[in-house]
C-alpha cells in the first residue's frame, strides 16, 4: 500500500473506517503529499462528521431500494393472486383495498376511498359468526382471523368469500390494524351444494327402488347396502366388514326369493340363474 501511495506521490493519509447495519462499508480519507506524523484534532472530527453523514445517505438508499423491491413485489403479487387485499388502519380510521379486492365485489377502481363499510357487505345471518371470529382473534384467542360467510356484491347479489387476517394490537390489546385476504370461492359452493343434493337424491333413490345395491371402496369393503340388500343377503346397512370377496357374500336363500316372486335385479319373473347363491354369481359355473 506504501509503495501504492508513493507512487501517487501520497505523503501522508488519514483514513477513517464507516459501517451501514453494523456492517463494515467503506473507507473514508484525507491525502497530504507532505508526511505527517499527526493530524489536526478538529480535522479527526470533521473526518468523522463526514463519514457519519455519509454512512446515513447510503443507508437511507439501501432502505429505498429495499422498500422499492417489496413494493414492486407486493405489486406483482396482488395482481398475480385472486385474493382480495384489505387493511383497516384503526389509527387513522384508513382503509384500503386493492384492485382485486374491488373488482371480486363489482367495485369501479375509481371508487378508492368510497367502498361501502364492511359491515353493511357481510350477510346479516352471517355477522354475528364474523364478528365473533374478530373478536376471538384481536383477544389473542386464535392465532389468525379465519371465516367462510356471504358479502354483497355491487349487483346485490350474495356472494361466499373466505377471509383471513392477522391483527396487530397495543400492550392493552387495543386493534391498531386488521389486514387480510378474501377469496370468492362462490363457484366452488354452488357446486358443493349441487354435489350434495345430487348425493341426496341418489341416497333417496337407493333407499327407495326394488332392486338390491351394495356398494365397495377402492379395496372391496362394503360401504353401502340398501334395505333391499340388506333384507336379501343379512348384511348391515353400514359398517359390513371387508374385503368383499366371495366368503363375505352369503349364500341368497332360494325360498326368500321364490316367496318375493322377484329376481335379484328387479320385478321381472325369477329366471333359474337368479336362484344361485351369491358366490355362484361371483363366479358362474361353466358349461360342460
Amino acid at each position: 500500500m506504501r509503495r501504492v501511495w508513493n507512487h501517487l506521490g501520497i505523503g501522508s493519509v488519514l483514513l477513517i473506517g464507516y459501517s451501514i447495519k453494523g456492517r463494515a462499508a467503506g473507507l473514508l480519507g484525507i491525502a497530504n503529499a507532505r508526511p505527517r506524523d499527526n493530524w489536526d484534532v478538529q480535522l479527526h472530527l470533521l473526518m468523522k462528521l463526514v463519514g457519519s453523514s455519509l454512512a446515513t445517505g447510503l443507508e437511507r438508499i439501501e432502505i429505498q431500494r429495499h422498500l422499492e423491491d417489496l413494493e414492486e413485489r407486493n405489486e406483482l403479487a396482488i395482481h398475480s393472486a385472486n385474493d382480495g387485499l384489505w387493511d383497516f388502519d384503526t389509527l387513522n380510521n384508513r382503509v384500503y383495498l386493492s384492485p382485486r379486492w374491488k373488482a371480486m365485489l363489482g367495485y369501479d377502481e375509481s371508487e378508492v376511498g368510497q367502498a361501502p363499510d364492511w359491515r353493511t357487505l357481510v350477510h346479516s345471518d352471517d355477522m354475528s359468526r364474523v364478528q365473533a371470529a374478530i373478536r376471538d382473534h384481536v383477544a389473542g384467542k386464535t392465532p389468525i382471523f379465519e371465516s367462510l360467510h356471504r358479502m354483497r356484491h355491487a349487483t346485490g347479489e350474495w356472494r361466499w368469500v373466505i377471509s383471513r387476517a392477522k391483527a396487530k394490537v397495543d400492550d392493552k390489546g387495543r386493534l391498531l390494524r386488521l389486514v387480510g385476504v378474501e377469496l370468492d370461492i362462490t363457484e366452488r359452493k354452488l357446486y358443493e351444494e349441487a354435489l350434495f343434493r345430487e348425493k341426496e337424491s341418489a341416497q333417496i333413490t337407493l333407499q327407495s327402488i326394488g332392486d338390491g345395491v351394495i356398494t365397495t371402496d377402492a379395496k372391496g369393503v362394503i360401504d353401502y347396502v340398501n334395505p333391499v340388500a340388506e333384507a336379501l343377503t343379512g348384511m348391515a346397512a353400514r359398517g359390513q366388514p371387508g374385503p368383499c370377496d366371495r366368503g363375505n357374500l352369503p349364500r341368497l336363500p332360494r325360498r326368500d326369493l321364490r316367496a318375493s316372486g322377484k329376481s335379484v335385479g328387479g320385478g321381472d319373473p325369477p329366471h333359474p340363474f337368479d336362484q344361485v347363491g351369491a358366490a355362484d354369481v361371483a363366479d358362474p359355473p361353466r358349461r360342460q
